[in-house]
């Protein structure tokens, strides 16, 4: 039973695999894309925030958590194109901790519009 159950993980296992391989290739070819890279940046973005709003909780309730950044605008900046540019980073920064204030996790339409409104700041 044991040995039944180990040879149907491995199959279902190398069946994953294949299926990821596939997609991955599929996806470097352009014949699909799995993702657009403009929902990927807001979808870091959105993870930005949500890590900006916890860490800023927990700091403002005498935790010290700093050091549990994601630093995920690092690579939202790469994937859009812009050098590192400390004053647009610095605003990119202040305007994550403004909207981290309100409620976001708790308002996905509010998460969501400042979201979009980062996006198209930093696009422009």
């Amino acid at each position: 039973m044991k040995l039944a159950l180990f040879i149907l993980a491995l199959n279902s296992s190398a069946l994953i695999n294949a299926i990821q391989n596939k997609l991955l290739y599929l996806s470097k070819i352009k014949l699909i894309n799995i993702m657009e890279q403009k929902d990927l940046i807001r979808l870091l973005i959105k993870d930005d925030l949500i890590n900006t709003y916890l860490i800023d909780s927990f700091e403002r309730i005498g935790f010290y958590s700093s050091d549990y950044r994601l630093n995920l605008s690092d690579t939202i900046f790469k994937l859009i194109g812009i050098n590192e540019n400390d004053e647009l980073y610095e605003l990119y920064l202040h305007k994550c901790s403004e909207v981290a204030k309100s409620d976001i996790v708790g308002d996905r339409i509010l998460l969501e519009k400042s979201t979009e409104e980062i996006y198209k700041f930093l696009c422009e």
